[in-house]
């Protein structure tokens, strides 16, 4: 057979020597691995979605269902996509309802950093019911974090923007990374409006400077699932241009941590798709160690220099009342929700003398330690963003496929 040809040469020949390096594999995979107390396999089998074979199909959804409704003093949650089941949903209003109710946290992509705008498009359009009505505390992760935990020797130099990997004059600037994990140097174009997977991008732009039409993530990294469906094509069913060329990356990873006592790791999002037609499987890890380390992983992600904070905008100074209602009217419709002002935007941690350590939303002083950064921040607005308000507004009765 002929040899084979690789993109990253390199890379191949350097993971081929560690792999036959004892000492690293040591390193890398025994000397960290945990031993843990009680691991349960949950996994659906693929006739789940068949009338025929629901009542005999296991599922995952129960079990996870479970550990959620059983929680007392926080749920911490990270998905790529928070789209909500009506069953998760009714369990989330459960923990609402209670006399003290535990914390929801929900890690999860914004618009800049997601692989699937269509279906960031209805989270964007329930987020006043998520943190309102559901108690979520939201983080969604940006997409040049500067503190992701990745292996930054895979991501430079970069094959498809040679030109990113220049030096920068400032050494606090990280070209290759660009965008927000270049530093408060770099910002300044805003936006209008666990686990990380990187994926190189592509623009005739680099630096400080916006490249024209904004970044675009390259065709032969996109993963399976997001490819063109009937949903939409080849121009809408990908990652939207951003605002800087870099290593832009987003979350894919599906993890739970109950009450700081059981990690669960899977590919369950709580969503229609994977309760009800999708094989999922998840392992569920009954050990305080392993669910403390899981959530430092989460909360890393959720870090002010990795993501932005997602709270209610600033009232408005008359007539707050009635914005609040109607958006509330014109987010229940299924479409026509063209109501402009909603109820929540990011937000940016400015840390400084009187901030010395990011807060809560809910936090009286948060205001003065956050700035307000628009709904869709490092999205470069143009035809294909007006795509993700077009399903804000007509695409609530896509949410059962999605």
């Amino acid at each position: 057979m002929p040899p084979a040809t690789f993109r990253r040469p390199d890379r191949v020949e350097r993971v081929d020597q560690e792999a036959r390096d004892p000492q690293f594999v040591r390193d890398a995979f025994v000397t960290p691995a945990m031993p843990v107390q009680r691991v349960l396999y949950v996994a659906d089998l693929p006739q789940k979605h068949r009338k025929e074979h629901a009542a005999k199909a296991v599922s995952t959804a129960p079990e996870l269902d479970g550990l959620i409704a059983g929680a007392q003093q926080e749920v911490l949650l990270q998905t790529p996509y928070l789209v909500l089941s009506d069953e998760a949903q009714a369990i989330f209003r459960a923990l609402r309802q209670r006399p003290q109710p535990p914390r929801i946290v929900v890690s999860t992509n914004s618009l800049a950093a997601t692989d699937n705008p269509i279906v960031y498009a209805l989270s964007y359009k329930f987020k006043r019911r998520n943190m309102r009505e559901l108690g979520f505390n939201i983080y969604e992760f940006k997409p040049f974090p500067l503190n992701a935990p990745v292996e930054y020797a895979n991501l430079v130099p970069d094959p498809l923007n040679p030109a990113a990997a220049e030096p920068a004059e400032d050494d606090r600037v990280n070209r290759v990374i660009g965008g927000s994990a270049a530093g408060n140097a770099m910002r300044g174009s805003g936006g209008g409006g666990g686990g990380t997977a990187g994926t190189a991008i592509r623009g005739s732009g680099g630096g400080a400077g916006r490249a024209p039409g904004g970044s675009e993530v390259d065709r032969r990294v996109l993963r399976t699932e997001t490819r063109p469906s009937f949903l939409g094509t080849r121009a809408v069913n990908k990652p939207l241009p951003v605002t800087r060329a870099g290593a832009r990356m987003g979350l894919h990873a599906k993890s739970l941590v109950v009450d700081r006592r059981i990690g669960v790791i899977g590919t369950h999002n709580f969503d229609p798709r994977s309760e009800n037609y999708n094989t999922e499987a998840a392992v569920v890890i009954d050990d305080a160690r392993f669910a403390q380390a899981l959530a430092a992983s989460i909360e890393r992600d959720m870090a002010p220099e990795n993501a932005w904070t997602v709270a209610p905008r600033e009232k408005p100074p008359v007539l707050s009342g009635l914005n609040y209602s109607v958006g509330k009217v014109s987010e229940a419709l299924p479409v026509l929700d063209f109501w402009p002002w909603r109820y929540a935007t990011n937000y940016e941690f400015q840390p400084g003398p009187g901030c010395p350590f990011p807060l809560k939303r809910q936090d009286p002083q948060f205001r003065q330690c956050y700035v307000a950064v628009g709904d869709f921040p490092e999205v470069n607005v143009g035809p294909k963003w007006l795509l993700v308000r077009m399903l804000t507004a007509f695409g609530a009765g896509l949410v059962p496929i999605l």
